[in-house]
């Protein structure tokens, strides 16, 4: 067993060290319950905290006091995983991406669980800037989330097989160009749903099997309107083509909708408005471009 010099020392440590990672003063963890001389001898190992002391640090600190009490290093680690990791899954859970990515910072890096959330949570971080054509932001959290990757052994090829996915999104919306349908991946990524994946897999397809995608989906709204335009039908393609534009919850479909709605009004000698969707589009292209 550790002399009880060294359990003081690796105490006071473990409080210092949380007390500074929450920014937090001598003055401002003391107030009125203590002196800034009795902390300074906690937090050197100088002295013992008694329970009731340690207990007021713990609140202060927003850390169970058992965190404190830890035997070594690893049993810290261990501790820390526990308790921390639920409330990583939690901001997981609830899209609060940065909070998540936040408390796993101070879990071990090289733990596969606490990687694969990290994963999880830096792709989903970048489909939701994708969604709202922040290409660049995106690209940053798949590199974060790629990084992490290599550390972790969970559903490997799954999630990067999504990670390409979205990459190679991002870099048809920066280019104004239609996906590739050999870039797909076989299964539908976890950040889309299947409606948003088939319309995907559709328009690099430029097969509109509409039927496929939910009724009231935005996407096969889209689909129908490429079916019809197939059909030569751009007076009827065009209505569907401006509620996509309008209603769309991401970037992407916006975008290759106002493509779609340049080329109807060309087609119906409606100059004008041809004009201004290639203005609008070029606008776009010019945001999207990295």
């Amino acid at each position: 067993m550790k002399p009880d010099n060294n359990i003081a020392k690796d105490l006071g440590r473990r409080i210092r060290e949380r007390r500074k990672k929450l920014g937090i003063t001598q003055a401002q963890l003391c107030g009125d319950y203590m002196t800034r001389n009795m902390l300074s001898r906690i937090e050197t190992g100088d002295a013992n905290p008694s329970l009731e002391t340690l207990l007021f640090i713990s609140q202060k600190l927003k850390t169970p006091p058992s965190f404190f009490l830890c035997r070594d290093i690893k049993e810290e680690a261990e501790y820390t995983k526990t308790v921390r990791i639920k409330d990583a899954r939690r901001m997981l859970g609830t899209g609060q991406y940065r909070k998540c990515i936040d408390i796993c910072s101070d879990l071990p890096s090289d733990d596969d669980e606490v990687s694969f959330i990290v994963v999880t949570a830096e792709t989903m971080w970048a489909a939701n800037a994708f969604d709202k054509g922040e290409l660049r932001e995106a690209l940053l959290h798949l590199e974060n989330a790629k990084t992490a990757l290599h550390q972790t052994v969970y559903m490997y090829s799954e999630m990067l097989s999504q990670i390409r996915f979205l990459s190679h999104l991002i870099t048809c919306l920066s280019k104004g160009e239609a996906p590739s349908i050999e870039s797909l991946p076989v299964m539908a990524p976890v950040f889309f749903t299947k409606d948003r994946f088939l319309y995907v897999i559709a328009l690099a397809s430029e097969e509109f099997p509409k039927n496929c995608l939910g009724s009231q989906s935005i996407y096969r709204t889209h689909l129908e309107a490429k079916a019809l335009m197939n059909g030569s039908n751009y007076s009827e393609a065009a209505p569907l083509l401006s509620k996509v534009r309008n209603e769309a919850p991401d970037a992407f479909a916006r975008y290759y909708a106002l493509l779609d709605l340049e080329i109807c009004s060309g087609k119906l000698d409606d100059y004008k408005s041809a004009y201004e969707y290639a203005r609008q589009r070029m606008e776009l292209h010019d945001k999207y471009s990295i």
